[in-house]
C-alpha cells in the first residue's frame, strides 16, 4: 500500500530536489543510493589503510629506538623480506648474535652498514643461452622410462623449455637431464633389495 504523503526533499548524493513518499528517504533515485553506498564503502577503505599504515609508522617510530633488534624488527625497519634478511645473515653481510631459539641484531651495526657503504654496481645482465639441442617425448619415455603423463607433470613441475615442430612437443635436453641426473642413486650405494 503506497503512501499519500508527498515530502520535496533535496538528494543526499546528487542535491537534486525530488518528491519523497516517506519521511526516511534520502536520495531521489536507486542510482544515487548506490553511487553513495560505494562511496561510503571507497571511503571506509581509505580509513582503514590510514589506520594500517599509521600504525606501521608507529612501529617504526618504536624499532628505531631499540638498542637490538629482532630479524621481524629489522625486515619492518628497513622495509625488506625475512628471506632477504636471512640471506645477508648467511652472508655475514649482517652481524647477528644467536641465542637459543632467538637472533638479535645491534641496531649500532645496521647503522654502521649504511656509513661503511660501498658505491652501487649495478648488476650484469645474465645473457640466456639458446637451446639447440631437444628431445622428442617419446625419446624422453624411452630413455629414462617413464610414461607421458609422468613426463607432463614432471615438465610442468620443473618448468621445462618447451617447442613445438610438425606437431610434436620438443623438450630442452640440457633441462631433461639434468632433472634425471639428480634422480639417479647414489654410486656410494653397492648393495640392493628387489621388491
Amino acid at each position: 500500500m503506497s503512501s499519500n504523503i508527498e515530502i520535496i526533499k533535496r538528494c543526499g548524493w546528487c542535491g537534486k530536489e525530488f518528491v519523497a513518499r516517506k519521511t526516511s528517504t534520502e536520495y531521489c533515485s536507486h542510482r544515487c543510493s548506490g553511487l553513495t553506498y560505494k562511496e561510503r564503502k571507497r571511503q571506509q577503505k581509505i580509513e582503514a589503510f590510514k589506520s594500517e599504515y599509521a600504525k606501521a609508522t608507529d612501529e617504526v617510530t618504536e624499532i628505531e629506538k631499540l638498542e637490538f633488534l629482532s630479524p621481524t624488527q629489522l625486515c619492518q625497519l628497513l622495509g625488506i623480506s625475512r628471506a632477504t634478511i636471512y640471506r645477508y645473515f648467511a652472508d655475514n653481510a649482517i652481524t647477528t648474535v644467536q641465542f637459543k631459539g632467538k637472533t638479535l641484531i645491534r641496531r649500532k651495526d645496521v647503522d654502521s652498514l649504511f656509513e661503511d657503504g660501498h658505491k652501487y654496481l649495478k648488476r650484469p645482465k645474465k645473457k640466456s643461452e639458446p637451446i639447440t639441442e631437444f628431445y622428442t617425448s617419446k625419446d624422453v619415455q624411452e630413455k629414462y622410462g617413464i610414461s607421458n603423463s609422468g613426463l607432463y607433470e614432471i615438465a610442468k613441475r620443473e618448468n621445462w623449455p618447451k617447442t613445438q615442430q610438425r606437431g610434436k612437443t620438443l623438450w630442452s635436453r640440457k633441462h631433461v637431464d639434468a632433472y634425471f641426473a639428480k634422480q639417479q642413486p647414489s654410486d656410494e650405494i653397492s648393495e640392493w633389495y628387489t621388491a
